[in-house]
């Protein structure tokens, strides 16, 4: 079928160049979700024409100005976990800094979301998520209770129970000093390394 669009891109000029006729229309801010109506295609396939990097430079872009990203998902016509997933690929992966470290735990102070702090620090979630559990196991061999390191770090209890069982760690409700104590001593814990320059040294 031959439909013109308001654009007056047919379906036969659009197939014969797909790639310059996706960037015409988005950056005349149709959503990739309509182009690809319009079009009888997928989004992922006008992602293709688009190229990521395009498409996460207009994420950012909307995110600068205030924009949330679930609000976001609906103007750039992508659901949200496509939206995470594009971010997360273009973001760095590496060990955060000494001084990332601070500036993550001051934003959690400030109520930041994960994702809002990834993007703050333009690293992902994952390497956010890990540094923040290896924080957790920094603070729960110093006895904090499970209840107050969920709240601190906005991470869930299956999540902190499964990152200390991986390093041999007990997971004790009620921080049994005795318990914990003869479990460090037991020599499961040589992993452990400060990473946070506040830390001091256990109890």
């Amino acid at each position: 079928m031959n439909t013109t669009t308001k654009d007056h891109v047919t379906q036969t000029d659009f197939a014969k160049n797909p790639t310059m006729h996706s960037l015409n229309l988005f950056n005349n801010n149709w959503s990739i979700n309509r182009i690809s109506r319009e079009y009888n295609t997928t989004p992922k396939k006008i992602v293709s024409y688009l190229g990521k990097n395009l498409v996460v430079e207009r994420i950012n872009a909307l995110y600068q100005s205030g924009i949330e990203y679930r609000e976001i998902a609906k103007i750039i016509g992508l659901d949200l976990r496509n939206i995470y997933r594009y971010l997360e690929a273009t973001r760095s992966n590496d060990p955060l800094t000494a001084e990332e470290i601070q500036k993550t735990l001051g934003l959690l102070c400030r109520d930041y979301s994960l994702t809002r702090i990834a993007s703050e620090l333009n690293k992902t979630t994952k390497i956010i998520q890990q540094t923040l559990l290896q924080e957790c196991m920094f603070e729960y061999l110093s006895l904090e209770s499970l209840a107050d390191l969920q709240t601190r770090y906005k991470l869930s209890k299956p999540e902190i129970g499964k990152y200390l069982r991986k390093h041999n760690i007990s997971v004790l409700e009620a921080g049994d000093r005795t318990k914990l104590v003869k479990h460090i001593d037991s020599g499961n814990w040589q992993f452990w390394r400060p990473i946070s320059p506040y830390l001091s040294e256990l109890s």
